[in-house]
């Protein structure tokens, strides 16, 4: 299995650094290896998140994710933010709306 690098992106209090921790648990309880990173604003809620996740069967060596194989984005909001950064690799918009 190769490395898979996933994006998660919403807004704060959609879950998005839980669904992260979750799929990262998920991948090593599978006997894969797994890093989840996160990065949010100072806002408690309404404020961008994304939460990144690298799955691979070998060795991760870095948590950095330069791009994405798979995003998957929470609000509309994030889905502007989707197409400005989508890359030529296989790319998943979920839009999960309010």
């Amino acid at each position: 299995m190769p490395e898979w690098s996933i994006r998660l992106l919403g807004i704060g209090g959609q879950g998005i650094v839980l669904s992260s921790v979750i799929l990262a648990h998920a991948a090593v309880l599978d006997g894969l290896n797994a890093v989840q990173t996160q990065r949010y604003g100072a806002e408690v809620r309404g404020g961008e998140v994304y939460a990144d996740v690298k799955i691979s069967d070998g060795e991760i060596y870095s948590p950095s994710i330069d791009e994405a194989d798979y995003m998957i984005g929470f609000a509309s909001v994030s889905y502007t933010h989707l197409r400005a950064h989508e890359t030529s690799l296989h790319l998943v918009c979920r839009l999960l709306l309010e």
